[in-house]
């Protein structure tokens, strides 16, 4: 972002033009306003940033829970014969389907 910002700043210059922006009060043709026009595009790129690492990590948690969740799990459950079996949850919910 900032890069590009530079790149305007510099054309509009050479075209004669200077940037100033009346809601901001900044003005690009001072040191001061050039400054400011860089502070600001640096927050903007570490906010962009930020909003990727966490899109990334948000994308890395829900591949792991995903993941997680065809993963077969054991139950255990005492069958009337008090006897007890391992059972996959697919095999124990179709046993809770039947005996409804």
């Amino acid at each position: 972002m900032y890069k590009r910002l530079v790149k305007l700043v510099e054309l509009l210059e050479s075209k004669g033009v200077q940037l100033v922006s009346i809601k901001e009060n900044i003005d690009a043709s001072t040191a001061t306003g050039r400054l400011m026009l860089k502070m600001i595009s640096a927050i903007n790129d570490f906010e962009r940033e930020k909003m990727l690492e966490r899109q990334r990590e948000g994308i890395a948690i829900a591949l792991k829970q995903q993941e997680s969740t065809k993963d077969e799990k054991k139950y255990r459950f005492q069958t009337s014969t008090s006897h007890i079996k391992d059972i996959s949850f697919e095999n124990y919910r179709s046993l809770s389907l039947q005996r409804k």
